[in-house]
């Protein structure tokens, strides 16, 4: 089959992707209660603090919750994600400094003044200072297409919800990683796309491969030592 992507680019069959053959385990009834209720009672216990501990994280966590995020449903199976990580001091701060920036102006202009009042309560403003103290930043960017085997430029179907079902799997990974103590009590629930990954502060103080010349799997995961470029270039909700 062919699909339209413009007046006259097209988009080609990749009919001869290899699959993965589907496995499944049956559970017993008595054994799906418990195992959905004890997923529930960890879950449930997920917080978005902004207090963060700088104590370092094991990167091969870090790889495999990524790769965990990697298996979620896509448009098509496009896949149309990259996660970026960064470690690099220098890196984080840039990142912040853009993200401040940015938060601010939406505060002061762009979010109007019922928006604004609405997050009073929620205590937040356009500081991140956790930014620079987490000691890993999980960087996610939506891919608005791809590039077929022959060049032409590939549609990504459904390219944000997808990468949001990515990102609610990780946040999802990262909790059973690293379930945290309850968190203060004016500290609320939120949803970002850009996860800062460590541990609270002491109190009280794999994805599914792909024959894809165009997309190959090492480009999942991204580690920046030195270099960023960050602005103008993706969509941050935070």
């Amino acid at each position: 089959w062919k699909q339209s992507d413009g007046a006259n680019d097209r988009q080609e069959s990749e009919e001869d992707v290899e699959h993965i053959p589907f496995s499944h385990t049956r559970y017993p009834e008595k054994e799906m209660v418990k195992r959905s209720q004890e997923f529930y009672a960890l879950l449930s216990k997920r917080r978005s603090v902004r207090f963060i501990s700088s104590e370092q994280v094991p990167m091969e966590v870090i790889d495999n919750v990524i790769k965990t995020a990697g298996t979620a449903p896509s448009g098509a199976h496009t896949e149309p994600w990259t996660f970026v990580v960064v470690k690099d001091p220098d890196v984080k701060h840039k990142i912040r400094e853009i993200i401040e920036e940015e938060e601010e102006i939406n505060y002061l202009k762009r979010m109007g003044r019922q928006w604004v009042t609405d997050l009073k309560k929620l205590r937040t403003n356009w500081v991140k200072e956790y930014l620079d103290t987490a000691p890993v930043l999980i960087l996610i960017f939506k891919q608005v297409h791809g590039v077929a085997a022959s060049g032409k430029r590939k549609v990504h179907y459904y390219n944000e919800i997808s990468v949001s079902i990515a990102c609610g799997i990780l946040l999802a990974a990262l909790q059973v990683c690293y379930p945290p103590p309850p968190p203060p009590p004016h500290t609320p629930d939120r949803s970002l796309l850009v996860a800062f990954q460590g541990f609270p502060p002491p109190p009280p103080s794999r994805p599914k491969e792909r024959s894809d010349p165009g997309k190959p799997n090492s480009g999942l995961i991204h580690k920046f030592q030195r270099s960023f470029y960050l602005r103008d270039t993706w969509k941050l909700f935070i």
